[in-house]
């Protein structure tokens, strides 16, 4: 009988944990380009990068992809999605597969490719010369002479040249030939998404999110208008393709923060498409109490 109040209790978090009766893990299969760009420049190539997700959100490991673009003319594709841009226009990566009911999964990229610009400076040569100049001072013989009695006072001027000579002087200015390229090469779509956690039941939970990549691992950040109830018991958060299992997720930890700004670093293994959902997950009962779509 001591035991009837923990398994009431037990029932009623039970209860209050679960908004809807949650049976269904079948999710749609899905087809993602992880490495969306914006432009890329004539000439340049790169290679698009696809990930296959089946019906239960699990990632397929090599899965039969094929490739193609619009229009063929813009742009030239291999089938390991590698592209080279052609002509100045607008174009789309289309990649496709075939999920487990035999029908075509696709996903689209479409983007930019910019003309290439070049600016030549041609040769310039500016030489200032300076030409031979002379100047010359000339003092001609002078003789002033002054006789008193007996007394002779005589002055002579010496002849004295004065000569000012100024050398050959050359100046010269080279601008040697440059040639200037502008290529805008490839630009990288923006790499972070954003959106809100909220409750899936009785218990508050909410918040704004970011889930960014910095070009070395993503950090998830919440917001200061993030809150969730300390009431839940065994809170714990996840990343998965199924917001209704943690089968298959990726488990960051036990939630520690209730409210408030803060965030999650996750390990570089982890690309920015790989996870769908952000799953907040009662872990004593086995069942989701929140979520977030990330894209």
């Amino acid at each position: 009988m001591k035991k009837t109040p923990y398994l009431i209790l037990s029932l009623l978090l039970l209860i209050s944990c679960v908004g809807e009766d949650l049976v269904n893990d079948y999710v749609d299969p899905d087809l993602r380009i992880s490495n969306a760009i914006l432009s890329i420049s004539e000439g340049f190539q790169y290679q698009f990068i696809a990930r296959f997700f089946d019906e239960s959100g699990t990632k397929v490991e090599n899965p039969t992809l094929v490739w193609r673009v619009d229009p063929p003319s813009a742009v030239s594709i291999t089938q390991d999605g590698t592209i080279k841009a052609i002509t100045a226009g607008q174009a789309t990566v289309i990649v496709q597969t075939t999920g487990l009911q035999g029908n075509i999964i696709e996903a689209r990229s479409t983007f930019t490719i910019t003309a290439v610009a070049n600016t030549e400076t041609t040769t310039t040569e500016t030489s200032t010369m300076t030409t031979d100049t002379e100047t010359s001072t000339m003092t001609t013989d002078t003789e002033t002479s002054t006789m008193t009695t007996d007394t002779e006072t005589s002055t002579m001027t010496t002849d004295t040249e004065t000569s000012t000579m100024t050398t050959d002087t050359e100046t010269s200015t080279m601008t040697t030939d440059t040639e200037t390229s502008t290529m805008t090469g490839v630009v990288v779509a923006p790499q972070y998404f954003e959106g809100e956690i909220h409750s899936t039941s009785s218990y508050a939970l909410e918040g704004k999110f970011r889930y960014e990549h910095d070009g070395t691992r993503i950090t998830l950040s919440l917001d200061s208008s993030y809150r969730a109830s300390t009431s839940l018991p065994g809170l714990y958060i996840y990343l998965g393709n199924n917001p209704r299992t943690v089968n298959g997720a990726f488990e960051i930890g036990e939630v520690k923060v209730f409210s408030g700004a803060h965030q999650y670093v996750l390990p570089p293994s982890i690309e920015l498409t790989d996870y769908k959902y952000i799953i907040y997950w009662c872990k004593p009962f086995s069942v989701p109490v929140g979520e977030g779509q990330i894209f």
